[in-house]
């Protein structure tokens, strides 16, 4: 499908959006709480819940390891 090169160049443009998605919320944010902690997180994911993009600067790391599809399957 992809080589290791347009592989590592696919990932790095998903965390560049990723992180363009955290710096958004953290810049418009209304709440205090995640202006002065800066303790959320965003993620992008596919339809199947499985995590594939995480900004590296955030306090909240560990979410990507979780499995969504359940929540997502209630959402649908």
């Amino acid at each position: 499908m992809f080589d290791r090169t347009n592989l590592q160049v696919l990932a790095n443009h998903a965390r560049a959006a990723a992180e363009n998605m955290a710096h958004t919320l953290h810049r418009t944010a209304h709440s205090a709480f995640v202006k002065e902690t800066q303790d959320f997180t965003v993620m992008l994911m596919d339809r199947s819940g499985a995590t594939f993009a995480v900004p590296m600067e955030l306090g909240a790391t560990w979410y990507p390891g979780l499995s969504y599809h359940r929540a997502i399957a209630m959402v649908d």
